[in-house]
């Protein structure tokens, strides 16, 4: 759990872990302060602003652990992530992601 979970002045911030359908973590979306942009988390890089300039209308990155390309809508997934940084009680969250299955 975040810090400031329960806290009703800690609304506005949040993590949410996006998930292969395996469960592993592929990336996780950060949003540490109410005046900052959320961030993006993926492993081996540095952080960026999110959504990334060239992110389109699908997310689509590799599970670093199962090898294999995974996909969201961006718009969802941005939705999950409002959710999760205007509840006052939960600060975390997780989004499984589905299979990149073809173009």
């Amino acid at each position: 759990m975040s810090e400031g979970a329960g806290d009703p002045g800690a609304e506005g911030i949040g993590e949410l872990d996006l998930l292969c359908p395996q469960e592993d973590v592929v990336a996780r979306l950060i949003k540490q302060a109410t005046h900052q942009p959320i961030q993006i988390s993926l492993p081996g890089r540095a952080r960026q602003n999110w959504p990334r300039d060239d992110e389109g209308p699908d997310f689509i990155e590799d599970c670093p652990s199962c090898h294999r390309p995974v996909r969201g809508r961006t718009a969802a997934i941005q939705a999950n992530m409002d959710e999760v940084i205007n509840d006052g009680n939960e600060h975390r969250g997780q989004l499984v992601l589905s299979w990149q299955v073809g173009d």
